[in-house]
């Protein structure tokens, strides 16, 4: 249950965070992109904490795409915002990211594994 609260409240700060205007200063051209990328990554690692197991691993990468491409939409209604696809394949990049993060470190620790997704039942 935490790890669901704190994907809503994840997926709401980057939501506001995405359609909120821009300040336009950028430290380097690029750095957007790079944003996108560990923020999808961290979504995605949210995401699984919330939603446990490798069965669930493409509806997170669906809900992602969905979620980035509504957003991108969303950018380019409100006027001062600008739809890029450029900014959908950096999300995509950063959700692949986390599941490759993941990935190491389930096959690196795989006891750890079992720390997020299941709850050791008492014995009687």
């Amino acid at each position: 249950m935490f790890w669901r609260v704190v994907l809503a409240v994840a997926v709401l700060v980057v939501s506001y965070a995405s359609l909120s205007p821009a300040s336009g200063d950028e430290l380097f051209v690029g750095v957007d992109k790079i944003a996108h990328c560990i923020t999808y990554a961290c979504l995605y690692i949210v995401a699984w904490l919330a939603f446990p197991g490798p069965v669930l691993r493409w509806a997170i990468h669906l809900g992602l795409l969905a979620f980035g491409v509504s957003i991108e939409l969303l950018q380019y209604s409100t006027g001062y915002r600008f739809m890029e696809g450029a900014d959908v394949l950096a999300n995509i990049s950063g959700a692949g990211i986390g599941n490759l993060l993941l990935s190491l470190y389930i096959t690196r620790w795989p006891g750890r594994y079992f720390a997020f997704t299941v709850r050791r039942e008492k014995k009687l």
